[in-house]
């Protein structure tokens, strides 16, 4: 057995939640997305709401309209924070061009193409679990769903694969019918969402990642038609791209040291240092180049001329509008600079007249440029992956922490401000002169403690030059983290209950999960939003304070079994807990104040949630059960379980429900 392999195994069921990178004591291999299929998932993630204090920054392009649909076009802004890895899609960093629908997934460990949870041979039934087994078996088994994040207008969210049922469910319930069909080659050849309204969303594969000469994947799907309730139809086409090869860190490594008391002494055992480990994956993208419609159409104008240090996808320098049959209507034309770390920036948007030769600003964008990103191979961010200031990681891939009293030098991970606001967009102006600015702040905690990443502060705005500038402020009044308590060492070491030589081990990234399932490191329950007037709004959300996560239950294998460990023995395992992040973030109460203070109205949502009864109704293979990965992962997990458990309970929308 692998020295300080978790010999844990833990009874528990995911209710809600998507994927984040996984932080845990086994690191399951992750197959990132492409730049825009990555932009694209995170606004699924951390929904734009004061919830996670992010600000609404959109730029409207058009709106396709057919008889009962309308589809906005539009430039997404995701302002929580740019990580040092994070990549720039093909509209410049930060930023996204919001289409009508797609999916994309991640995956862990393996492809679902094959199933998961099947290992090298017959699934393993309850009961026959041992640590020999375990051993044998926990190398090769996939135990881990794919996430697969879809986005049709008006609803999006995360979707796991059945192997069992051959079918998609959604996470939480929403309703949907989701069909997948294969191809001679492609398993997950095409997807048709139909949504409550009858309207049909259909997907083709959009990227593929290599895995070798032979074989390959399907990572994305973008939408190839729309047809209505009413029969207007809506279809797109794309182009292909080069093939992008791009690297990330593995982030991955571990060292175990065996430390004897006294006289103190600490001496490496086994160094995974990682730190100059690139992964590179290839990736064969494909590019929006038209939309078409009934009365209308749009062309998608790209080119590949991008820093040559810079990710290796195109960039959208023009969108053109039609009326049919083909009149030209006006452009958008797109221009660039980039930031010092050569990630693409955006600069302006010009509305444009090719046959008239017109041309004027429709608007431009500023940006932090006082903290710069450094290039995305740097080591120097904080625990959540922002960037924390020049040379924080001291060089090393582990942090800095205690044995008994003794500084280890390593990486400061702590965050640090304002360089957690590096590069971030900072103001937008429009055509005439009007403006919006907006001032960020650094998450945190009730006690005030900094956390990962930012929040809106304040928003300004003007209608012109001459137009006195209206504020709009958010107060945090408590921030809860996810996870307070931070774990890089496989042991407590400040522990006096060590024995005089002892064993541990340290890792590059947390043992425990650092984001909830909606990938925010934070959440703020109540929330006071003043207008320019004076008048303001208070909002109250569920969240951890009545819906937190707990222990599973946890068996350890023997050479003659199961032994089912104490609650005690939970304390400081770092397995993941059952989920409750579905019942998280739920608007509760909306209260709207005059300036004196003055109640005006107040609102009570209340939400009530589809029961299920998980297994049986799900279509896992019997003994399975979904159980939430660390940092947000989805898995699927057949054992063991104890003679007699009941892992079939009601919980919330998630599958197929039963209306109470």
């Amino acid at each position: 057995m692998n020295l300080f392999r978790p010999k844990l195994l833990a009874l528990s069921l995911l209710l809600a939640g998507t994927g984040s990178y996984g932080y845990g004591q086994e690191q399951t291999p992750i197959t990132p997305p492409s730049p825009e299929a990555a932009a694209m998932m995170r606004n699924i993630n951390i929904p734009v709401s004061h919830y996670t204090g992010t600000a609404n920054i959109n730029v409207p392009l058009y709106t396709i309209r057919t008889r009962d649909m309308e589809i906005p076009i539009q430039l997404d802004y995701h302002a929580s924070g740019i990580k040092v890895q994070d990549f720039a899609a093909w509209v410049g960093l930060g930023w996204r061009l919001s289409v009508p629908a797609s999916i994309t997934r991640t995956a862990k460990r393996g492809y679902d193409e094959g199933g998961f949870m099947a290992g090298d041979g017959d699934l393993v039934r309850n009961g026959e679990w041992n640590e020999a087994l375990f051993d044998q078996k926990i190398d090769v088994c996939d135990g881990e769903a794919d996430l697969f994040y879809f986005e049709i207008p008006g609803k999006s969210g995360t979707m796991v694969w059945s192997p069992k049922k051959k079918q998609f469910y959604t996470v939480p319930y929403q309703n949907l019918k989701i069909d997948c069909f294969s191809s001679y080659n492609t398993f997950f050849g095409q997807f048709r969402i139909t949504d409550e309204n009858g309207n049909r969303y259909t997907f083709t594969p959009s990227e593929h990642v290599t895995l070798d000469d032979f074989h390959s994947v399907p990572t994305a799907w973008s939408i190839s038609q729309i047809l209505t309730a009413q029969g207007d139809w809506i279809e797109f086409d794309y182009l292909e791209g080069y093939d992008l090869k791009y690297g990330y860190m593995t982030y991955g490594g571990t060292q175990t040291y065996e430390v004897q008391k006294s006289p103190f002494t600490r001496t490496l055992k086994d160094d995974d240092d990682r730190t100059e480990s690139n992964h590179g994956t290839s990736v064969s993208p494909k590019y929006l180049s038209c939309i078409r419609w009934r009365s209308g159409k749009m062309e998608f104008i790209s080119d590949d001329n991008r820093a040559w240090t810079d990710v290796r996808t195109r960039r959208l320098t023009e969108i053109k509008l039609y009326a049919q049959p083909d009149r030209y209507i006006k452009s958008f034309r797109f221009s660039y600079n980039t930031f010092s770390n050569t990630a693409l920036q955006l600069w302006k948007i010009e509305e444009a007249n090719q046959e008239t030769g017109k041309r004027e600003l429709f608007c431009s964008f500023g940006y932090n440029t006082k903290q710069n990103l450094p290039l995305r191979n740097s080591l120097d961010m904080d625990h959540w992956g922002y960037y924390n200031g020049p040379n924080s990681s001291n060089g090393s891939l582990f942090p800095a922490h205690t044995v008994l009293g003794h500084a280890i030098p390593g990486a400061d991970l702590t965050p640090h401000w304002p360089c957690t606001s590096a590069n971030m967009l900072t103001s937008v102006t429009y055509k005439g002169g009007g403006k919006k600015e907006f001032e960020y702040e650094p998450n945190r905690l009730t006690s005030g403690e900094i956390i990962g990443g930012v929040r809106i502060k304040e928003i300004r705005e003007c209608a012109s030059a001459t137009v006195p500038v209206s504020v709009t402020r958010y107060e945090y009044l408590e921030g809860e983290a996810c996870d307070t308590d931070i774990y890089y060492t496989s042991v407590d070491t400040e522990s006096p209950y060590l024995a005089n030589t002892f064993t541990y081990r340290i890792n590059s990234m947390s043992f425990n999960a650092l984001f909830d399932q909606n990938g925010s490191p934070i959440v703020y329950p109540p929330v006071k939003e003043t207008l320019p007037d004076g008048s303001y709004t208070l909002y109250r959300y569920s969240s951890f304070a009545q819906y937190s996560d707990s222990l599973p239950e946890i068996y350890t294998p023997y050479a003659a079994g199961m032994m089912h460990e104490p609650p005690s023995y939970s304390s400081r395992t770092y397995l993941p807990r059952t989920s409750y992040a579905w019942q998280r973030g739920l608007l509760l109460e909306q209260s709207l104040y005059s300036a004196d203070g003055t109640l005006q109205v107040s609102y009570n949502h209340r939400s009530e949630a589809a029961s299920t009864t998980f297994l049986g109704t799900s279509g896992l293979p019997t003994g399975y059960r979904l159980m939430a990965g660390v940092n947000g992962a989805l898995s699927l997990y057949n054992g063991p379980n104890k003679t007699g458990s009941v892992i079939a309970r009601s919980c919330g929308p998630l599958f197929q429900p039963t209306q109470r």
